[in-house]
C-alpha cells in the first residue's frame, strides 16, 4: 500500500513500519505455554532486542516489489524521511533503527537504478548495476539474494561471451561451499543444478563449469588452480580414479595450451564520465576498462561514444574544472593506460620463459600509468629533451584484472612529476629490457620470427627520428648540465645514465648476431646496414663509457647443431660450409661412420643428399637433460648389379658427417635433426614375401667373398652390426617371365647360393630341387610366340558331341 503513488497515502502509511519494528524489538525471547511471558521477560530483561525477521521481510518484498514497476524515486526520500524521524526519537532504537533506514535507502536506490536501465540493449550498464546489488546483498549477508545476482550476472556474460568473467561470476559462488558431504541449506542452492544437495556435488560442479569458461575464454593459467583442487580430492578423498584420468588430461592440455597457443594482448583504456549527464552510477567517475580482442583505442572510442552518442570527447587530459563537472551535458575522457605488471614472487632470479611472462604483463593486474609530457620553459630547438618533463599518473582500480566485469572504477591516484633527467634514465632502462627481453626469447624458441627484433635494432643503433643516444650526450653530458645539477641525485642519475648507455652494446651485439643467424636472404642488405651501424656506435660508446658485459643469460646465443649427409669426395669437404664463426659457432672435428667399404679402399661415387635445417631448440635448462649419447643420421644407399650371376653383391660406401659448435660450460645444447627419407617408393608386401628367400636357404657356414678377394671378416671389424647384402629383388619366377637370359642368370645365382647339404637342411634342399628349371634361352634370342586366347563365346556356341 505504500508504493501506492499518491503522497499522503504514503505519508499515513510509511509510520507502519516503525511499528512493527518496536513490536518484534519488544517481542519475548523466549515463549514459554501458561506463563507470563511479558512479566518474566519484563523482570529478566529477555525481549528479542532485535527486528531481524522485519528486515529480511522487507528487503525481500521490496527486491520483488520494485523489480516488478513498483517504486519511486519520490518514495525513496519519503521513506528515509519519516523513518529517520522515528527513529532518531527513539533512545533505545535509535542505533539500530538508523542502520535500517540507511539500508533501506540505499536497497531502493540500487534497485531503481537497475530497473531504469534493465530494459535497455546496453548490457554493460545492466553488468554494472547488476554488480551494485549483489555486492549490497553480500554486505547484509543475504546469501541467497547474492547468488541470485551472481547467477543474472553470469547469464548476462555468457550472451556477450565474455567467457572470462562469467567464470570468475561462478567463482564467487563456489567460495560461499565446503568441500564437505553436508546437506545443501536452500540459501545456497544454484536453480541451475538442482540434482545438487550437499556442498561438494554443487562445488565439483560448478568447477568443471569455471574450468570449461576458462578454456572458452584463454584464460588457462586461471583455471590451474582449480585443476589441482579437484585432482588432489579424487585422488585423496573420493579416490574417483575414472574423474582423476579425465583431470589429468585437462590439466595436461591446459599446460599445453600456455606454451603453444598465440592469445592477442588486451589493451587498457582509462575512461572518465564528467558532468550530471550521465547515469548515477557513472557520473563523475573514473574506471579503466578491458578492451576486447585486437580493440585499440580508435575502436574503443568509437564504441563508448555508440553506448553515449550525447556525450562528447574531450581531447585533453588536462582534469576537468567545476563547470564540466557541474554541467548536465556528458563528457568523456578516455586515454590509454599500462598495465604494471606484478611479478610473482617464486619468479625472483629465475629465468621464466617469454611465453609465462606474457599472461602476467595483462592479467592479474590493478595498477596502471599513463604519462602526459609537458614544458617548463620555451622549448629549446638545440637542447629540447633537457627541457621535456613527464606528469606521471598511477591509477589503482578497485579490483584486479580480469574479474567480474571488464571495468572496474578507480579507487585510488597518484599524479608525480619526472625530471628530464629521470626521464631519459627511464627511457634507456626500457630500451634495454626490451632488447633483453627478445634476446631471451630467440634463445627459448628458435621458431620466433625475427622481424620484430630487427625492428628494435634498427630503432636503437639507427635512430633516424629521434636521434639516439647522441641527444642525451647533448642534453646532459655537457659542462653547463653537470653545473647546474650538483645534487647527489642529480650526479647519481648522470652516472647511471652512463652505465646503461655501456650496458646497451653488449644487448645489441647479441641480438645482431642472431639476427644474422636467422634473417632471410632476402633481408641481407637490412642485416649488412645494421652491423655498419652498430660498428660506429660500439666503437664510439666503448671509447666514451667502457666496456660491459650482460647477463650471462643473455649473452648466449643458442648452439645450432646442424647434420649433414656427405658423400666422401674431396670436393664436400667442411671447406665448402659457410664459416660459422660469425654467429656464434665453432665447426667440430669431422666424425666419419664407416658402414661398408670396398677391399681396394676406393668410395662409392652415389650421389648423396646434402641437406641442413634449423629446428626448435629444447628448453632453458636442456643442458641439464641432455643426453651424452649424440645420435648421427645415416644414409644407405645399396647398388646391386642384375645382368650378371658373378655379381651378387655390391659393398657400399656409408659416410656421415657431422659438426656442432662448442658452446660454453653451461650453455644449453640444442641438438638438431632431420630424418632422410628416401624418394625411392617403397615395396608392396607381396614382392617382399616373392624377393625374400625361404628360412635357412641362403645361410652359409663360410663367409662369402667379394669380388676383389677381401673376406666380409674384414668388413665386420669396421662395424659388427652391419648384415650381409641382399639379394637380388627379383626372384626366379619374375626373371623367367622377363627374358630368358635374365632367367638363366637368375637361376645359376640361386644354385651357386645354396649351401651344403648338411643334416638340418636337407629337407629344405630336396624342396628345392624338385622345383623345374626354367627353360634355356633360345639362339636367336627371339621369345616364343604367346597362344591366343580361346574364344569362349564361340567355343559356348558349338554343339556338343
Amino acid at each position: 500500500m505504500t508504493l501506492i503513488p499518491e503522497r499522503d497515502l504514503r505519508r499515513a502509511t510509511i509510520p507502519i513500519f516503525f511499528d512493527m519494528m518496536q513490536c518484534e524489538f519488544y517481542s519475548p525471547k523466549y515463549y514459554i505455554p501458561g506463563y507470563d511471558n511479558h512479566r518474566t521477560n519484563t523482570v529478566y530483561g529477555s525481549i528479542r532486542g532485535n527486528f531481524n525477521e522485519f528486515e529480511h521481510e522487507m528487503i525481500t518484498q521490496l527486491d520483488a516489489l520494485i523489480e516488478g514497476g513498483r517504486g519511486d524515486e519520490e518514495y525513496k526520500n519519503l521513506f528515509y524521511e519519516i523513518m529517520s524521524q522515528h527513529c532518531e526519537s527513539h533512545a533505545t532504537m535509535k542505533e539500530q533503527g538508523m542502520r535500517f533506514v540507511t539500508v533501506v535507502t540505499h536497497l531502493m536506490e540500487y534497485l531503481l537504478e537497475y530497473r531504469s536501465i534493465v530494459q535497455e540493449e546496453n548490457k554493460e550498464n545492466r553488468m554494472s548495476c547488476t554488480v551494485n546489488l549483489l555486492e549490497f546483498y553480500n554486505e547484509i549477508n543475504r546469501k541467497e539474494m547474492y547468488i541470485r545476482y551472481l547467477n543474472k550476472l553470469c547469464d548476462l556474460h555468457l550472451e556477450c561471451q565474455n567467457y572470462t568473467e562469467a567464470a570468475f561470476a561462478l567463482q564467487l559462488h563456489t567460495k560461499l561451499l565446503k568441500w564437505s558431504n553436508d546437506p545443501l541449506p536452500q540459501l545456497l542452492r544454484n536453480e541451475k543444478y538442482p540434482k545438487c544437495e550437499t556442498h561438494r556435488s554443487l562445488k565439483v560442479q560448478l568447477y568443471d563449469d569455471i574450468i570449461n569458461y576458462f578454456d572458452k575464454g584463454k584464460m588457462w593459467e586461471a583455471s590451474l588452480s582449480l585443476c589441482k583442487e579437484l585432482i588432489h580430492l579424487h585422488d585423496s578423498e573420493t579416490y574417483d580414479y575414472n574423474a582423476l584420468a579425465e583431470l589429468l588430461q585437462k590439466q595436461a592440455n591446459v599446460y599445453d595450451n600456455i606454451m603453444k597457443q598465440m592469445r592477442p594482448e588486451p589493451e587498457y583504456f582509462r575512461v572518465g564520465f564528467y558532468g550530471k549527464g550521465f547515469p548515477a552510477f557513472v557520473q563523475n567517475k573514473v574506471f579503466v576498462y578491458r578492451g576486447k580482442e585486437y580493440e585499440r583505442l580508435d575502436e574503443f572510442s568509437g564504441r563508448m561514444q555508440n553506448v553515449f552518442p550525447k556525450a562528447q570527447l574531450m581531447t585533453k587530459l588536462t582534469p576537468p574544472g567545476d563547470e564540466i563537472m557541474k554541467s548536465t551535458n556528458q563528457y568523456l575522457q578516455i586515454n590509454k593506460v599500462d598495465p604494471l605488471m606484478e611479478l610473482k614472487p617464486e619468479f625472483a632470479n629465475r629465468t621464466i620463459h617469454h611465453q609465462i611472462l606474457k599472461y602476467y604483463k595483462v592479467n592479474e593486474v590493478q595498477r596502471f600509468s599513463f604519462s602526459r609530457p609537458f614544458r617548463k620553459k620555451e622549448s629549446d630547438s638545440e637542447n629540447e629533451f633537457a627541457n621535456l618533463w613527464v606528469e606521471r599518473t598511477v591509477l589503482t582500480t578497485h579490483q584486479p584484472f580480469p574479474g567480474i566485469l571488464r571495468w572496474f572504477p578507480v579507487k585510488l591516484s597518484d599524479t608525480f612529476e619526472i625530471t628530464p633527467l629521470e626521464n631519459a634514465v627511464e627511457t634507456m632502462e626500457l630500451t634495454n629490457a626490451k632488447l633483453k627481453e627478445a634476446n631471451v626469447a630467440h634463445k627459448m624458441d628458435a621458431h620466433l620470427s625475427v622481424n620484430h627484433l630487427g625492428m628494435l635494432l634498427n630503432g636503437v643503433v639507427d635512430a633516424a627520428v629521434m636521434g639516439g643516444i647522441a641527444n642525451y650526450e647533448k642534453a646532459f653530458f655537457s659542462e653547463d648540465f653537470a653545473a647546474a645539477n650538483t645534487s647527489e641525485k642529480d650526479q647519481a642519475n648522470l652516472q647511471k645514465l652512463k652505465n646503461l648507455i655501456a650496458e646497451q652494446i653488449p644487448l645489441l651485439e647479441v641480438g645482431i648476431r642472431i639476427h644474422k643467424l636467422k634473417v632471410h636472404e632476402t633481408l641481407k642488405p637490412f642485416h649488412d646496414r645494421l652491423e655498419e651501424c652498430f660498428s660506429r656506435m660500439k666503437s664510439a660508446v666503448e671509447t666514451k663509457y667502457g666496456i660491459k658485459s650482460p647477463e650471462p643469460e643473455v649473452i648466449s646465443i643458442p648452439s645450432v647443431r646442424r647434420i649433414q649427409t656427405l658423400p666422401a669426395e674431396s670436393s664436400h669437404s667442411t671447406k665448402s660450409l659457410p664459416d660459422l664463426k660469425n654467429v656464434g659457432i665453432e665447426p667440430k672435428q669431422k666424425q666419419v661412420n664407416l658402414r661398408n667399404a670396398t677391399p681396394n679402399g676406393t668410395k662409392n661415387s652415389t650421389a648423396n643428399r646434402v641437406q641442413s635445417v634449423f629446428v626448435k631448440p629444447l628448453a632453458a635448462n636442456a643442458s641439464k637433460t641432455l643426453k651424452k649419447s649424440r645420435e648421427t643420421l645415416t644414409l644407405r644407399r645399396t647398388s646391386t648389379s642384375s645382368t650378371t650371376a658373378s655379381q651378387e653383391s655390391v659393398a657400399t660406401t656409408h659416410q656421415t658427417v657431422w659438426y656442432d659448435g662448442k658452446p660454453d660450460p653451461g650453455q644449453p645444447i640444442i641438438e638438431l635433426k632431420e630424418q632422410l627419407i628416401s624418394q625411392r617408393p617403397r615395396r608392396s608386401e607381396c614382392e617382399k614375401r616373392l624377393s625374400r628367400p625361404m628360412s635357412g636357404v641362403f645361410r652359409s657356414s663360410t663367409p662369402p667373398t667379394t669380388p676383389g678377394g677381401a673376406s666380409s671378416q674384414s668388413l665386420n671389424s669396421l662395424d659388427e652390426d652391419i648384415p650381409p647384402p641382399l639379394p637380388q629383388k627379383q626372384n626366379v619366377v619374375e626373371a623367367s617371365n622377363s627374358s630368358p637370359e635374365i632367367a638363366a642368370a637368375a637361376s645359376a645365382a640361386v644354385i651357386s647360393t645354396l649351401p651344403r647339404r648338411t643334416s638340418s637342411n636337407t629337407n629344405a634342399l630336396t624342396r628345392a630341387k624338385s622345383k623345374p628349371l626354367p627353360p634355356l634361352p633360345v639362339k636367336d634370342k627371339t621369345p616364343p610366340a604367346v597362344p591366343k586366347k580361346p574364344n569362349r563365346l564361340q567355343s559356348d556356341n558349338k554343339p556338343a558331341n
